[in-house]
Order: C-alpha cells, then sequence, then structure tokens
C-alpha cells in the first residue's frame, strides 16, 4: 500500500471533495484516500511521457496537463474518472513566456505582433484559441518580470513583478478588465488560485484574497 509520505509530490490539487484528494508524483497522477490515516492511493496513472505540470478538480472533472515544451491537457470525469478530454494546444513553444493550467484550458503569455511593446494573454481550449488581453511593455521598466497566468472559472489572473511591486491584472473571459490589485515593496511575492479566491501575498505576511465570483476584497491582512 502506498502512502502520500512515501512520495515525491510534484504537484496537487488545491482543494478536495472531503474524499478524494489528487496530486502528481513527476511522472504520475494520483488519487489519495483521505479518509484513510495513511492518505493510502486509490487510483492512479502511471509511466506518463512527461512530467506533471500542474493538476486541479473543478465540480465532475479533474484534470492534469504535462509538458513545458509542448503542454497536453488531460481531462477526467468525477466521480468514474473516465478520460473524457486529452489534447494540445496549439502553441508556438518559441514565443512563450509563461503558462498557466485550469479547467478545460490552457493559458499562455507569449510574444505577439509586436514583442518589444506588448505580450499577448491567449487562452487555448481543446477547439480553438482566444486572445484574452495585450499586455503592455513599458521601456522604462526594464526590470519587469510576468508570472504564470491563474486560469480561474471565467477570468485570468496576470502577476507581474517589478521592482519590488507586486501586481495583478485581472481580466474576464470575455476580454473585458477586472481591474486589478497590488501589494508594493513585497518580499516573496505569489499568486495562487483556491476555487473561487484568488490568494497574493508575500513572506512579510502580507495577505490578499479577492472573491472572484463577488469581485470583492474577501480578505486584507498582515500577519
Amino acid at each position: 500500500m502506498t502512502a502520500a509520505w512515501d512520495l515525491s509530490l510534484s504537484a496537487f490539487a488545491s482543494d478536495f471533495d472531503g474524499e478524494t484528494w489528487f496530486a502528481a508524483d513527476r511522472n504520475s497522477v494520483l488519487a489519495f484516500d483521505t479518509l484513510d490515516s495513511r492518505l493510502r492511493v486509490m487510483w492512479r496513472v502511471d509511466r506518463l511521457d512527461e512530467a506533471v505540470l500542474a493538476i486541479g478538480r473543478a465540480g465532475r472533472v479533474m484534470w492534469f496537463c504535462l509538458g513545458q515544451q509542448e503542454p497536453e491537457y488531460w481531462g477526467y470525469e468525477l466521480p468514474k474518472l473516465v478520460l473524457r478530454d486529452r489534447w494540445r494546444p496549439a502553441l508556438n513553444a518559441e514565443s512563450v513566456l509563461r503558462l498557466g493550467f485550469g479547467t478545460g484550458a490552457v493559458a499562455a503569455i507569449q510574444a505577439g505582433p509586436e514583442p518589444d511593446r506588448r505580450l499577448d494573454l491567449t487562452s487555448y481550449s481543446a477547439k480553438s484559441a482566444c486572445l484574452v488581453a495585450e499586455l503592455p511593455i513599458s521601456k522604462g521598466s526594464p526590470s519587469l518580470e510576468f508570472g504564470a497566468p491563474v486560469v480561474g472559472n471565467g477570468w485570468f489572473a496576470v502577476p507581474t513583478f517589478d521592482a519590488g511591486r507586486l501586481e495583478v491584472r485581472l481580466v474576464a473571459a470575455s476580454a473585458k478588465p477586472l481591474g486589478y490589485l497590488a501589494i508594493d515593496d513585497a518580499c516573496g511575492p505569489f499568486v495562487s488560485r483556491h476555487g473561487a479566491h484568488l490568494v497574493l501575498g508575500d513572506r512579510r505576511g502580507r495577505l490578499v484574497v479577492a472573491d472572484m465570483e463577488s469581485l470583492r476584497i474577501a480578505r486584507n491582512a498582515r500577519f
């Protein structure tokens, strides 16, 4: 019997249904029984061609993506874990700067027609690709860095880091701008999604939680 602490987990779902938790051990995807005291593995997909980059679950879907240069999306129907989707986005690997993953979607920050002036945020699905936002690049900010886009349910978040400032641009899947969140003088900043909430913070204990369904700040604290 394999338990969670016998493995080297490389990716994991940020939530679970109270019974099953999904995670990845390099080239394997695992389902853990959370009602078992040893977090027993009760289902797995082994010997994938490449390492798993991200994994998640939402409603009746569990998904994961593997492969850095040519990512591949796998989607399973819950609770029976039946494979329903398997596809690769039509990416030009040389133009991609950052990748983000979510339910039914792969988001890419990539060079556009004017790479010196802007980057493009493009959302890929099994059947289409859609330009969600144009991301301007200021020549006056040589230290500007883009983080991996966060893919939500009908929204995207694009983190940038510039001279200690963490700024997260929010965009609806319809390409409508939703504003931005920011933390100044950030040390070790991070951005993540937990269900309908977007979380950003830093090592100094600052934390901002945004409810993306109501578009309101649910928490703004410092610990």
